[in-house]
């Protein structure tokens, strides 16, 4: 899976057969280690495999470190599993624990996943995973911010909380400005317009904000401007 390669459908089916029968001897690592590979390879649905990891994963919750739990919650997310409410729970309340360890990506992950499986998500966490990408703000990379901001707009929770993290991440925007790609520009073009049509959150964009609204759709009217046409759709989220 890490190299991208598509497996044969018969050596797929019976790999999968093979670590079902496996599951109960994985260790926390292994759990989020095949479920990246099943995601990754365009696996989806709830299959035999896929409900004995989450059993174990449920079993070995506790031992999960940041990784394991970031991981796990992107690949459940993105095969479309509906997976036991008690599995997502413990995943939050670990990824609470540990959020202060958390990488640039691992942030993005786990709200963007808990965004895609339609996740009711509460201010206080979001007001926590805020703070630690505020702190390590300098090392996002564009395609992180557009997952990360695209997941906290899905999630109903006051302006206010969200804040100093919309200011840290149109001020590193700015700084990746030379680095982001049209499509990625339209994509957080978009995400700073759709911050505008509420008249109390227009009042209240923090000033980076603003400019960088601005940056961007005077970049991206250059671009329409010398013939180029619309840049093609971004592609999605892991």
């Amino acid at each position: 899976a890490a190299m991208r390669e598509r497996a044969d459908r018969g050596l797929l089916e019976d790999l999968q057969r093979r670590a079902t029968g496996m599951a109960e001897r994985f260790e926390p690592q292994d759990v989020a280690n095949v479920l990246w590979a099943l995601a990754t390879m365009g696996v989806t649905g709830r299959r035999a495999l896929v409900a004995a990891l989450e059993r174990k994963a449920l079993q070995t919750v506790n031992d999960f470190n940041a990784e394991d739990v970031c991981s796990t919650l992107w690949a459940l997310a993105t095969m479309s599993v509906r997976c036991e409410g008690a599995l997502v729970t413990a995943l939050i309340r670990k990824g609470r624990d540990l959020a202060g360890s958390f990488k640039p990506d691992q942030v993005s992950h786990f709200l963007w996943s808990l965004a895609t499986m339609g996740v009711a998500v509460g201010a206080e966490l979001v007001a926590l995973l805020g703070r630690r990408a505020c702190t390590i703000s300098g090392r996002f990379q564009a395609r992180e911010i557009g997952e990360l901001m695209w997941a906290v707009a899905c999630f109903d929770v006051p302006f206010d909380s969200q804040f100093i993290l919309f200011d840290c991440m149109a001020t590193r925007c700015l700084q990746l400005r030379s680095d982001l790609k049209p499509a990625q520009k339209r994509l957080l073009h978009q995400w700073l317009l759709s911050c505008q049509i509420s008249p109390g959150l227009k009042a209240s964009l923090p000033e980076s904000v603003v400019r960088m609204k601005q940056t961007l759709g005077g970049e991206l009217l250059e671009i329409f401007s010398a013939g180029a046409g619309p840049p093609p759709p971004p592609p999605p989220p892991p």
